[in-house]
């Protein structure tokens, strides 16, 4: 299986590529499930991308929960004769005492999970609910982090291993409804992160705009119902789609934000 866009890409493009090409053949060769570590949104794109000169095997996207936006890319061999359990723990993180404690971030959780000595590819999304984080790892951290993570900030805490049954996690979501000149990315980006049109396309240009986990460039791309937008550095909403013109034929639309 060669690849034959490896070369067209920059060099630390060209490695990561290299690295799932080689999970690929290691599936199709051991005729098993093989799984990359946690990929971002942009490595997501790249690997998307990829997929088009026809390198890869199967392969499908895991990352614990159903809206994930940080993924595990499990390759998968057409004759598959080892099938393991998904990767992928997920650990409950409270605190030790409820009556005192800081109110703690994302930032803060995965500042001191990475302070243990641990990769960030090792560790998906972070969801916080309250004072409790669900931290998604892959498997062969799991312990490591509940043994020795005891304080996040000024707070004692505690970690432990939650079944994903169990997770009793469900994401927010906050209905936004606004009118847009037409159904372009960048006036829906504008309305969603209440910035001028022109500061949307600035996100865009800079490579900053994922719809469904590819990188979109384009400020005039057209979404669809349902689709998933990321914007780093703002946040996340799905387009649920146009409720109808406004005298001034104005679109109006609706989009689900996530919080």
């Amino acid at each position: 299986m060669k690849n034959k866009g490896i070369q067209k890409q920059s060099k630390e493009d060209a490695l990561f590529l290299k690295r799932m090409e080689d999970l690929s053949e290691k599936s199709e060769r051991t005729y098993s499930y093989v799984y990359s570590d946690f990929l971002n949104l942009n490595e997501q794109a790249l690997f998307l991308d990829a997929i088009k000169e026809g390198f890869y095997a199967g392969y499908s996207f895991v990352g614990g929960h159903d809206s994930a936006e940080r993924k595990i890319i499990r390759f998968e061999a057409k004759e598959v004769y080892d099938m393991p359990a998904e990767p992928i723990d997920c650990i409950k993180i409270q605190r030790a005492n409820e009556k005192f404690g800081d109110k703690l971030t994302h930032r803060d959780y995965l500042g001191t999970i990475l302070g243990l000595g641990i990769d960030r590819c090792k560790i998906g999304d972070i969801l916080i609910d309250e004072d409790v984080a669900f931290v998604f790892v892959k498997k062969e951290i799991c312990d490591f982090i509940c043994s020795n993570l005891e304080r996040v900030k000024h707070t004692s805490v505690k970690a432990g291993l939650v079944n994903f049954e169990e997770m009793n996690f469900k994401v927010k979501m906050q209905t936004v409804t606004g009118t847009v000149t037409s159904i372009r990315l960048d006036a829906i980006i504008a309305l969603f992160a209440k910035i001028s049109r022109s500061s949307a396309s600035g996100y865009i240009a800079a490579g900053k705009v994922f719809v469904n986990g590819r990188l979109i460039t384009s400020n005039s791309y057209s979404l669809k119902e349902q689709d998933i937008v990321s914007v780093r550095g703002i946040g996340r909403f799905v387009y649920s789609g146009v409720l109808g013109e406004t005298r001034k034929e104005r679109q109006r639309i609706q989009i689900e934000k996530y919080i």
